[in-house]
């Protein structure tokens, strides 16, 4: 009785704190403001080349309004931002719309999230991810070829087949200790190990 009561004092204290940080009560702003940067700091690990092409104010923006609307799903932080790129896909329809090409970003971060998404998984996991679009002139890379550059250059444990389409299905698998990057020779049904 005395464990009950105990699990049932702190399950009540756990309940009053959120709902009073939930609240917007001045005295716990110190914890929204941990929440808010522990959140938008993994969004930046996970999404760095994303974050290069934003740039920082832009990148900074959308995670602040992605943290505000996304609860995590996951209980390890390193796997938060599964939707962010449906939040970029989206900005196509926003007043922004052709500030960026927000298709190519959205892919890019798919494929940054997969990355990660992956990395945090067991050894012998794979994923298969869609081809990118071409990037157009709003975008500050050249070619698909920089991407895949720029990609390992942000994510080092990441090998890049060099002779990599970036424009056909990918596979993203461990060799090894490492990550690899090459093309899919087609879109497969996932085995029970994939992640």
């Amino acid at each position: 009785m005395f464990e009950s009561t105990i699990k049932s004092d702190y399950s009540s204290q756990l309940s009053q704190l959120c709902a009073a940080i939930s609240s917007g009560r001045a005295d716990l702003d110190c914890y929204r403001q941990n929440f808010l940067g522990g959140h938008r700091q993994a969004l930046e690990k996970t999404f760095p080349f994303t974050q290069q092409l934003l740039g920082e104010s832009v990148f900074a923006a959308l995670a602040t309004a992605y943290v505000a609307n996304y609860p995590s799903v996951h209980w390890d932080i390193n796997r938060y931002g599964e939707a962010f790129t449906d939040l970029l896909g989206a900005q196509c329809h926003s007043a922004r719309a052709n500030a960026y090409d927000w298709a190519l970003l959205s892919a890019v971060a798919q494929l940054e999230y997969g990355i990660c998404r992956l990395y945090y998984a067991t050894l012998d996991a794979t994923l298969t991810i869609a081809p990118l679009p071409s990037p157009s002139s709003a975008v500050a890379v050249s070619s698909v070829e920089a991407v895949a550059q720029a990609l390992m250059t942000y994510h080092p444990y990441v090998d890049v087949n060099p002779a990599i389409n970036l424009a056909q299905p990918l596979l993203l698998s461990w060799q090894g200790l490492r990550l690899s990057l090459t093309n899919s020779l087609a879109y497969r049904i996932p085995e029970s190990n994939d992640v």
